[in-house]
């Protein structure tokens, strides 16, 4: 597999690749509902950095693997809920029974870069059985 550090990282010295990353992110994290503590912790800033989350991400604070797991967990979900926008745009905020009670955002939250993984993991896990299903 191939990281994030030897695919994106390096061109998103390019300040127009780096504004398209963030106007993405901002859009998922738009689209999960999430407000701006949250936003700031799942990329990596402080809790100073959170008025202006856009602007910083920008000028190159916050980290790049968040960034990239977070937009990894957005096309899981719109591969896994492609027919179901609703429920694609909340399933961070639900209980799923595959996370045995557990939030994936709280999972993010509080796992940090592994929480990330973590939740992916599961999403593409499940990706992976729906192909080996026989139709």
């Amino acid at each position: 597999m191939v990281s994030m550090k030897e695919t994106l990282l390096r061109d998103l010295r390019d300040p127009e690749a780096r504004a398209a990353v963030t106007a993405a992110v901002v859009a998922l994290f738009d689209r999960w509902h999430l407000g701006e503590r949250d936003r700031a912790i799942l990329v990596g800033l402080s809790e100073a950095s959170q008025g202006a989350l856009d602007e910083a991400l920008r000028r190159g604070r916050g980290s790049m693997e968040c960034m990239g797991e977070l937009l990894a967990i957005g096309r899981a979900l719109d591969v896994k809920f492609r027919h179901h926008a609703e429920l694609r745009d909340h399933w961070i905020a639900t209980y799923p029974m595959e996370l045995g009670g557990r939030r994936p955002l709280d999972i993010m939250l509080r796992g940090g870069l592994p929480g990330m993984r973590e939740v992916r993991a599961l999403l593409q896990s499940g990706q992976e059985k729906q192909r080996e299903r026989p139709v």
